[in-house]
């Protein structure tokens, strides 16, 4: 072999040996992404809402939740910075709880003089902005401003923004201030319920529950001593428009040339509200009905001490009939006895409806930021560590060979807690809280280890070892997770 071909052998050996060191490195030595996103499922992510706005004229988006986003003229540039004009397409998506931040994958670490803290969020948003499919850019000078929803009203929460290597970057405190589209909302909600309100005054009644129990079990005593407390039974009644008073009247009165004890028919009210005092019991009233014309009667009530009211109220329909039906087919069947109530009160319950469905989606607080970048943002702070203890843990399923990572979810419902395997020797317990493990499983199952048997660990014994204890937390396995709403519901969030 030539001088010449040793040396390029040499050469070839020395580079494999160099390749298989930079190899080795490149697993266990280069320095982390702090800020790399990975959704633990990719496809339960939650996708963009999107929106075209058009760069020549000034752009206000509002989501359903009340966070606004503002977008001037002309403020957007290219790659190579020039001015984006025309179309482009705005994407926003915002986080509002530790369910959120798990399928978002966004790390809630924070490194703070060295030492890793965990955040615990008032609400995070991504967003980005695309032409044509091509990113683009806020314009050095301009801002987009995002008036963010916030569901959580406290003043300690600092404003974040996420850079891939280096984590979240500490940006700015913003003082939040009341949602006035919520405010807006909740004066609806509340004129709704006051007009519902007064509708519910005309509703039928019936002047005792005995008798309703009566009729429903058929004079069987033992049954309705059983369901004098019924409140199931209450509620189908009310379900039919009829209001259940608490007193005793001794009249019979002829309906439809037929003869009904008073007690035993649906009656409604004519011209006034009664009283509270007329509607529950009271051994020394006297009540009494006397016929005025056909089914209208005159009610009187007396008392003792000389407290005396007078109204009509028209007997409408034996009490017997009503269990015949449902209360759809009830309404339908006595069209002309329901109208006066069903078409209006049911408007008001759907308008009602939708007033509250709405209040739900808006938060409580804005909390507002012109951004001089696209990106993800957060608004935290530093979650308490009071009273911790650390422990060594030891996670294990039935019938799982490995469990790479598990997350912590604490009760504030804000927070999120990574635990990769080899971090298992750095596990914290927070006692007296409602705290669950979770691992997602590679078929997408679920094992939980849940609050019940969290709060069942003896936090004294465990802090009064003097080496850190080892704790054995058994998952078991829950429901396949194919969607958000499953994931919620084995939290109970």
């Amino acid at each position: 072999m030539t001088y010449l071909k040793k040396m390029k052998w040499n050469v070839a050996i020395l580079c494999l040996l160099f390749a298989g060191l930079f190899a080795c490195v490149s697993t266990s030595d280069v320095p982390l992404k702090l800020g790399e996103v990975k959704p633990p499922i990719p496809e339960l992510a939650k996708a963009y809402t999107e929106f075209e706005i058009d760069l020549s004229q000034k752009n206000e988006l509002t989501l359903p939740s009340g966070t606004k986003i503002t977008v001037d003229e002309a403020s957007l540039v290219d790659a190579e910075g020039n001015t984006v004009r025309g179309k482009a397409t705005l994407l926003y998506r915002e986080y509002h709880d530790a369910v959120d931040v798990l399928l978002s994958g966004i790390p809630m670490d924070f490194k703070v003089r060295g030492s890793n803290r965990i955040m615990q969020t008032a609400g995070m948003f991504d967003i980005q902005c695309v032409q044509d499919g091509k990113p683009v850019f806020i314009k050095e000078g301009e801002g987009v401003q995002v008036d963010f929803a916030s569901f959580e009203e406290g003043t300690d929460y600092n404003f974040f923004s996420l850079k891939e290597e280096e984590g979240w970057q500490f940006v700015d405190y913003v003082k939040p201030e009341l949602n006035t589209a919520r405010l807006e909302t909740e004066k609806e909600v509340a004129r709704l319920n006051k007009k519902l309100k007064a509708k519910k005054t005309k509703k039928f009644f019936v002047f005792n529950f005995d008798a309703v129990l009566d009729i429903k079990y058929n004079n069987d005593w033992a049954q309705i001593e059983k369901n004098k407390n019924n409140s199931s039974l209450k509620r189908k009644v009310a379900a039919y428009d009829v209001a259940l008073y608490n007193n005793s009247i001794y009249n019979t009165i002829q309906f439809k040339g037929n003869y009904y004890p008073a007690e035993m028919m649906i009656w409604k009210k004519r011209t006034k509200n009664i009283p509270s005092w007329v509607r529950k019991y009271d051994k020394d009233m006297e009540l009494d009905i006397k016929v005025i014309n056909g089914n209208l009667y005159k009610l009187t009530a007396t008392t003792k001490d000389g407290k005396s009211f007078t109204t009509k109220i028209e007997a409408v329909a034996p009490l017997k009939y009503m269990f015949q039906y449902s209360p759809e087919k009830w309404k339908k069947n006595f069209a002309k006895v329901m109208k006066e109530v069903s078409a209006k009160e049911e408007k008001l319950r759907i308008e009602l409806e939708k007033e509250m469905q709405k209040l739900e989606l808006q938060a409580r607080v804005i909390r507002s930021f012109k951004i001089s970048g696209f990106g993800i943002f957060n608004y935290d702070k530093l979650m308490k560590e009071e009273d911790n203890i650390d422990i060594i843990a030891s996670f294990k399923m039935d019938n799982v060979k490995d469990i790479d990572m598990v997350f912590c979810f604490p009760e504030d419902n804000k927070t999120l807690i990574k635990y990769p395997q080899k971090d298992w020797d750095e596990v914290v317990l927070m006692p007296g809280k409602g705290v669950r493990f979770l691992a997602i499983l590679p078929d997408k199952t679920i094992g939980l280890y849940t609050a019940e048997d969290y709060k069942n660990l003896d936090f004294e014994s465990l802090r009064e070892e003097e080496k850190k204890p080892l704790v054995n937390f058994e998952l078991v396995k829950t429901a396949d997770m194919s969607s958000e709403k499953d994931l919620r519901e084995i939290l109970n969030m």
